[in-house]
């Protein structure tokens, strides 16, 4: 298991997509008096569909090990929000890492049994020049050979 893709992938996917859910989650609250136990399954959403997100970029990228990385990336995104913006409102923590340990293992899941990308063959500059002038020649040689054949 590879810890560097799992950070990368919270870098990257899991804590952007929960902040901006985070914020948006937060502009709700300031316009709509919502109840508490409303309020911290709206507020633990973004945890987990972060979750889900890192989770799935880090076993697509390490194609294996998928269970691990929706645990590791999970544990880590509930602990990183409960530390930096403390506890959600009702039932906090606990809550938070039961909700978000499913979704990260399935986003792992996932990720690893995606099907690999398609392997594309970069063709250099100077090899797309060569390529693109021996079809204009043998294009023009194809013409050639066949205007003496037919002559009109």
């Amino acid at each position: 298991m590879h810890v560097r893709f799992v950070v990368r992938s919270l870098i990257l996917r899991g804590i952007p997509l929960s902040a901006a859910g985070m914020f948006a989650a937060a502009t709700l609250f300031a316009e709509i008096d919502l109840p508490a136990a409303v309020q911290s399954a709206l507020a633990n959403l973004p945890v987990m569909f972060g979750a889900w997100a890192s989770a799935f970029y880090a076993g697509k990228r390490l194609r294996r090990g998928g269970i691990l990385c929706g645990i590791y990336t999970s544990l880590l995104l509930s602990g990183g929000w409960y530390f930096f913006a403390g506890c959600h409102a009702g039932f906090g923590f606990p809550l938070c890492i039961v909700l978000a340990l499913p979704c990260g293992i399935w986003g792992g899941i996932t990720g690893v049994n995606r099907p690999a990308p398609a392997v594309r063959r970069r063709i250099h500059a100077a090899a797309r020049i060569l390529k693109s002038a021996s079809l204009s020649t043998s294009h023009a040689a194809a013409v050639r050979r066949t205007s003496r054949n037919h002559p009109r």
